[in-house]
């Protein structure tokens, strides 16, 4: 029975931020935190005697992870060191992250738990289909030399809109390799400046990474690859020709205008680990 000397204490075990790439120009601080439905699940967790009680409550742009221990009813008058959060131990987790409505791009994510001090931020990227009909974007189709689709690449588009300002985009590609970076978060360059300067790097996943299933990856752990900038001269007739690879891909881009990314003399950007 409930006693006016009895007070309940909820310590919360752990919270992740989920926020949209798209805002990241913006800087961490400033980016904004996702208010739409998403689909949260455990996969994976370690160590089991800590982690099989362990829950999700996911509200808009954060997830609150609790356990039984992080409710207590203590008794009589409260001490300071008992409103103290208690140290629950760590857990390794492996999230799941859906979008219900297919507007962020599905992902994993590892996180470890148990640590409120330490900042949590996952992000989600758009599907492809939120860019379609801008008028001022890159985009193009990423693939191996071989031809082989290089899915969920996230790519950085560094733009240096006006002398001394620049400010970088983030995306990523879909499933099949395309991507397409709007510009609506550009400002428009002085009117003596008819091009943006830009540069364009690119993480991928790993082989090891390629060779499981690709319908939900951890962009976490992708590793930065080369892009193909162009073939190299003098290839032998009747060979296939060598490409110039380079970890950063420099470009002028019309500010009013959808871009095309290609490797030179390709009809897609070839990229390589």
């Amino acid at each position: 029975m409930f006693s006016p000397f009895e007070t309940s204490i909820r310590h919360i075990y752990d919270v992740a931020y989920i926020k949209d790439a798209a805002s990241r120009y913006q800087g961490d601080e400033q980016s904004l935190l996702i208010n739409r439905p998403l689909h949260i699940s455990i996969i994976k967790s370690t160590p089991i005697m800590l982690s099989h009680k362990l829950t999700v409550l996911n509200k808009p742009g954060v997830i609150i992870f609790n356990q039984p221990e992080t409710f207590q009813t203590l008794s009589g008058t409260l001490q300071e060191s008992d409103r103290e959060r208690p140290d629950m131990g760590n857990i390794n987790v492996t999230l799941a992250i859906k979008s219900s409505t297919q507007y962020f791009n599905p992902r994993l994510v590892d996180l470890q738990l148990g640590n409120l001090e330490q900042n949590k931020t996952i992000w989600l990227y758009r599907d492809l289909s939120t860019s379609w009909g801008s008028r001022r974007s890159v985009y193009g189709q990423l693939v191996m030399e071989n031809g082989t689709i290089i899915p969920w690449a996230i790519l950085h588009l560094k733009i240096n809109y006006q002398p001394g300002n620049s400010l970088t985009l983030y995306a990523q590609a879909n499933a099949q390799g395309d991507f397409d970076i709007p510009l609506n978060s550009v400002p428009q360059p002085a009117r003596n400046i008819s091009t943006y300067s830009a540069e364009l790097t690119i993480l991928a996943p790993t082989v090891s990474q390629l060779s499981t299933s690709v319908q939900m990856m951890n962009p976490d752990q992708f590793v930065a690859v080369n892009i193909g900038i162009k073939n190299k001269p003098g290839t032998h007739s009747g060979q296939p020709p060598e490409i110039d690879f380079q970890p950063l891909m420099s470009l002028d881009l019309k500010p009013d205008k959808r871009t095309r990314l290609l490797t030179r003399d390709h009809d897609r950007l070839i990229i390589k680990h």
